[in-house]
């Protein structure tokens, strides 16, 4: 009986060990979505979870009360935008995991009318007694923000530590403000001079107009946006936003590099695997594209892509990189087919908006000025405060030959964007064309052109191009004669390539003549013999 009561004791302790026995120390993760956070393994964030997955770390869904005995088998818990109250149980069971060293990453959202659930009431129950607190706010900055809205802001002002080496622009749609409450708290990422606390979501205050909410006595540089601290031996890092992991952002900015920083700090991890000794991951493939791309490096960040549709050809940003790059080489055709590959593979709202207005732009310098219209209005349908769609609007209209459709989308673009130095200019030739006959008649030519170059009959289609051509010279619009040049050049070589054909079959009908006759001179001297 004793020998098996001791039996009993040692097969208690070989199963209360945890099953992932493989793990690395300090890589086990716990994502939590039992409090209606939006984070799951198939909901928006699959790139987040794939470059952790590569990185070594193992991951975890919880969908119940957290207690101690689930915590045990982590070294890291996730609780990104909750949206329902964690019990007192979970909070003392969280704050223990911390302090018995255990790391957690906060992730919160600015007010808005989205926030019906009052997200940071409810990291504040975790993070309060942590010294850090999510402050009931929007920040909003008017000078550093994208997709033209100041409530979509980047992040800049950047503080010296581990968790932000080598960062120097992170994105933060909606973000919130911190406080920290701790000596042993450390703000991480501060707003600028400009940036503004709001209690409650605002207008994007671009306009000049004095703002119509009331503003909190946080302002500039005295905003934080994303702070550490230290409870005893754990680890906790807060940011006031989502955005940094996100599908649809993960790869813009230094996104991808917080995320390597963040996961290396809770892990102990401070040393950096040299490239050359691992296999990049689909994520980070497409930031290194990205990087290509913004150095005007088209050829690598076209080599970079491939490389990643390779790993997974069902993702839309290596085609849209694809395209830009094609795009900035002029090779519109090639554009274009990368262009409708990222609109077939589903992108987000943002990213389906650029990559309309740039097939808009595509098709426009391809010439096909009745489909770059039709993209740029489907985008409007979208989003009809976009400076590119109108502007877009503006040039299609114009080589349609329909100058006051022209003339409004044109004041559009520039009520969004007054100060673009393009639109102005192209206001200004429209302006000192005014609603000239001969633009309806250049524009006549160039259609006809183009239907004849499409049904083959490029001697019709060379003529009308030059007579399109002759017209817009009178009018002053450069850029529809360089254009109209490249179409012609492309008719002559395509003339020329004929005329060798021609030429060619001519020479080899005369050698097979001649061969055949020596033939039968060889043959058949007889027939050949003087009369």
């Amino acid at each position: 009986m004793k020998k098996l009561f001791i039996l009993g004791i040692v097969a208690l302790l070989i199963f209360s060990i945890p099953l992932n026995v493989n793990a690395e120390s300090k890589k086990r993760v716990l994502i939590d979505i039992a409090h209606d956070e939006p984070i799951s393994f198939t909901a928006g964030y699959d790139m987040f979870i794939n470059q952790l997955t590569n990185k070594g770390f193992i991951l975890s869904e919880n969908k119940v009360k957290i207690t101690g005995n689930i915590l045990n088998n982590y070294d890291v818990l996730l609780v990104i935008v909750p949206k329902s109250n964690f019990s007192p149980q979970e909070i003392a069971a969280i704050e223990k995991f911390v302090k018995d060293g255990g790391s957690l990453l906060v992730v919160g959202r600015g007010g808005s009318s989205l926030d019906t659930k009052k997200t940071r009431e409810v990291l504040n129950e975790l993070t309060a007694n942590m010294g850090i607190i999510f402050n009931d706010d929007l920040v909003t900055d008017t000078q550093s923000y994208y997709d033209n809205d100041a409530t979509n802001v980047i992040i800049v002002n950047i503080v010296d530590d581990a968790v932000t080496k080598e960062i120097f622009r992170i994105a933060m749609k909606l973000p919130c403000s911190l406080t920290l409450t701790s000596n042993n708290s450390k703000a991480l990422m501060r707003g600028s001079p400009q940036s503004l606390s709001r209690p409650y979501l605002s207008d994007p205050d671009k306009s000049g107009i004095p703002p119509k909410d009331p503003l909190n006595p946080i302002s500039g540089t005295s905003i934080i946006v994303a702070a550490k601290s230290n409870v005893l031996s754990g680890k906790v890092v807060a940011i006031g936003s989502s955005t940094f992991i996100e599908d649809h952002m993960i790869t813009k900015y230094d996104h991808l590099r917080l995320i390597t920083n963040i996961f290396d700090y809770f892990s102990g991890n401070t040393g950096i695997t040299p490239p050359e000794e691992k296999d990049l991951t689909y994520a980070e493939l497409v930031f290194a594209a990205e990087e290509y791309l913004a150095n005007n490096n088209y050829d690598d960040a076209m080599k970079t892509s491939d490389k990643a549709i390779e790993i997974d050809p069902s993702k839309y940003e290596s085609y849209l990189i694809k395209a830009k790059s094609l795009w900035n080489k002029r090779r519109f055709t090639d554009a274009l087919t990368e262009i409708n590959n990222a609109l077939a593979r589903d992108p987000g709202y943002e990213q389906k908006m650029e990559a309309l207005i740039l097939k808009g732009d595509i098709l426009f310098s391809l010439g096909k000025y009745d489909e770059a219209l039709s993209t740029y209005k489907i985008a409007s349908r979208l989003n009809n405060s976009l400076f590119g769609v109108w502007y877009g609007i503006a040039r299609a209209e114009y080589s349609l030959g329909n100058y006051q459709e022209a003339i409004e989308a044109i004041n559009t673009a520039l009520d969004i964007s007054p100060t673009n130095k393009e639109a102005n200019n192209f206001k200004s030739m429209l302006i000192t064309i005014g609603d000239d006959v001969r633009l309806d008649e250049a524009a006549r030519f160039f259609r006809t052109a183009e239907d004849s170059y499409t049904a083959g009959d490029y001697r019709k289609s060379r003529e009308n191009y030059i007579e399109a051509k002759k017209l817009y010279t009178e009018l002053g619009d450069q850029e529809k004669v360089n254009l109209i040049n490249s179409k012609i050049s492309a008719i002559d070589g395509i003339t020329i390539r004929k005329n060798s054909i021609v030429i060619i079959l001519g020479t080899l009908i005369v050698l097979g003549a001649g061969l055949v006759i020596l033939v039968l001179y060889l043959l058949r001297p007889k027939i050949f013999k003087k009369v």
